[in-house]
């Protein structure tokens, strides 16, 4: 891997940095400030304008990308045609073993929503499939996975992602090119050896791979985690909550009822942290607006209800990230570890009140230090903050009480 692709991972790297701490330095409010919901449908549509500036669909669709006729639905399927016969040249493939599209066009065209690329159609698998279909740059899939799946990495731990993201930086042929490293991967013996790295770690090595040798040899030695990882930590976090809360079983996240909202009105330390909370904000976040827009959608998508939940226990639902973060969230505030950085941090407060604590920070720092552990062990990428549906969980911690604040965000 030549320098400049070196460059571009660590550039990437620290503009996420940048971003994220920029919000934990702003006040609270800002969490919520520019949340918009999740529409997959619209980063899709927007890839394609851009992908396509002269085409009839993108001189034809309106500015919202969203609501599409038939006519415009027709260029858009066209362009979709197009870009399978030129960069995949078969309507079928198989993306990872075990994952196979018999029917590319019609994954990728289809709108029915859970299915197709509508609302929850959008996973990461198909993320990649589109990457591979319209031959895209690596930024131009990093771009699809956060904003429709709130995706903000790719597994490292993964040998077929790694020979993704190696294809997709080096961008010649990509699809061709991922094809070849895939079958030489798959006749090749693999020295699996040593302790297992940690998926940043693997990260940083693959930005060291300087051509197609090292890279051989560095898919050589992975541990190829497998997808059983993800329900294995979701249901030792299910356990763990059980065994703290024999109630949980029975909560129904996604349940319509009653549930107040606290704003630190009697807790003095939040009370400081949301000091320039206004009756304005609370009616943008829980108002009119809200209902109207339905901002928050993407957050009882991932609040489950106990059916739900038994179907990812018993493997007929995949687990996603969101997943992993809601249950940990519960088990946080359940666990009372919520409670004590609270106190730690209205001790400080009290002892050193000449200093600026800033408790959105301390309290996003303790909360993201198990979470992500968690996450990592699971194979998927750290908590990020500016994401819409990271700082809504942050959001809830800073309000007296949290699981009554998502509440109301779901039922909204």
């Amino acid at each position: 891997m030549d320098l400049e692709i070196t460059k571009s991972i660590d550039a990437d790297l620290q503009n996420k940095l940048l971003k994220e701490q920029n919000l934990i330095k702003s006040d609270i409010k800002e969490l919520l400030s520019d949340v918009e919901p999740i529409n997959p449908l619209f980063y899709y549509h927007r890839l394609l304008v851009n992908l396509y500036p002269d085409s009839d669909f993108s001189k034809n669709i309106n500015d919202d990308l969203t609501n599409v006729n038939r006519t415009i639905m027709s260029y858009r399927n066209k362009l979709i045609e197009e870009s399978i016969k030129e960069n995949i040249r078969s309507n079928s493939m198989e993306l990872f073993p075990g994952i196979v599209y018999t029917d590319i066009k019609n994954t990728l065209t289809r709108n029915d929503e859970g299915h197709g690329i509508a609302s929850t159609g959008i996973t990461r698998e198909i993320c990649f499939l589109i990457a591979l279909t319209f031959n895209l740059t690596y930024e131009q899939t990093e771009d699809l996975l956060m904003h429709c799946i709130g995706e903000t990495d790719f597994n490292y731990k993964n040998p077929y992602e790694v020979m993704l993201v190696y294809c997709l930086k080096e961008h010649i042929a990509v699809y061709e090119s991922f094809c070849a490293l895939k079958e030489n991967y798959e006749n090749a013996k693999h020295n699996i050896s040593g302790k297992e790295l940690l998926t940043k770690n693997y990260k940083n090595l693959f930005s060291k791979i300087k051509n197609k040798d090292e890279l051989v040899e560095f898919l050589s030695k992975l541990p190829n985690t497998d997808s059983k990882s993800a329900r294995r930590e979701f249901s030792k976090l299910y356990d763990e909550l059980v065994e703290i809360n024999k109630d949980f079983s029975m909560i129904d996240m996604a349940a319509d009822g009653e549930a107040d909202i606290f704003y630190g009105d009697e807790c003095e330390l939040l009370n400081c942290a949301t000091y320039d909370y206004s009756n304005d904000i609370i009616k943008r976040i829980f108002g009119e607006k809200l209902r109207k827009k339905g901002n928050f959608k993407f957050v009882k998508k991932h609040c489950f209800t106990k059916q739900e939940l038994l179907d990812k226990l018993e493997g007929r639902k995949n687990i996603s990230k969101q997943d992993i973060v809601v249950l940990y969230f519960y088990k946080y505030i359940e666990s009372g570890d919520w409670a004590d950085c609270i106190d730690i941090l209205e001790e400080k407060r009290q002892k050193y009140p000449q200093n600026d604590l800033n408790i959105l920070g301390n309290i996003y720092d303790d909360f993201r230090m198990n979470c992500n552990s968690i996450l990592e062990k699971a194979g998927f990428s750290s908590l990020y903050l500016p994401n819409s549906f990271e700082r809504t969980i942050v959001f809830c911690l800073m309000t007296e009480d949290p699981i009554l604040t998502l509440r109301k965000i779901v039922m909204s």
